[in-house]
């Protein structure tokens, strides 16, 4: 099933039936699970995946951040906004944690991709506005020893403001009704 529009973002998934039946597998959402950015495929679309584990940080990303995320990035070059980003967040500069607090503050809810399996091979971010929205991604292979492979691209879409979150609420809603139907067929 995909839920948003894959040409700008989607988040497509398929839950294992055949584990999904079994009331000790069904908690842990087996099966299968990738978003679609600007018309590309981004993440491990591989059976096996515990969608418990990006439905997770989905829902915890939703309940604390808003809309207003890196604004003052969103106009920048997409290597500027991307290096600012990496910088405040994840270079060890010998910055004290006072140091790493303050820079990372303003861009602590841009990254945006779960910390799962299925993402880990790509960073991506979300700089956001009152009106607009915009995704950056790119390989994780490409960013190497600070800077990013050159010749490389990154990649972006535009979107609507809050439009990442709608597709995110309407794949969580996906989940929770087949929690539901589930619950209604088992009893539990």
């Amino acid at each position: 099933m995909i839920v948003g529009d894959p040409d700008r973002f989607a988040v497509e998934f398929e839950l294992d039936s055949s584990r999904m039946s079994e009331p000790d597998f069904f908690r842990w959402l087996w099966g299968r699970i990738r978003w679609w950015c600007g018309g590309q495929s981004v993440g491990i679309f591989e059976p096996q995946a515990q969608l418990i584990d990006a439905v997770v940080p989905m829902e915890f990303r939703l309940r604390h951040t808003g809309r207003g995320q890196g604004e003052e990035l969103i106009d920048e070059p997409a290597e500027v906004a991307f290096h600012t980003v990496m910088a405040a967040l994840y270079e060890d500069r010998g910055q004290s944690f006072e140091q790493m607090r303050e820079e990372g503050a303003p861009v602590g809810s841009v990254p945006v991709g779960p910390q799962v399996y299925e993402f880990d091979p790509w960073w991506l971010f979300l700089f956001e506005d009152e009106t607009r929205g915009r995704l950056l991604w790119t390989s994780r292979d490409h960013y190497e020893f600070d800077a990013l492979v050159p010749g490389v691209p990154l990649h972006e879409v535009w979107l609507k403001a809050g439009e990442f979150d709608e597709v995110q609420k309407m794949f969580l809603n996906e989940i929770a009704a087949t929690e539901r139907e589930f619950s209604a067929r088992t009893g539990q």
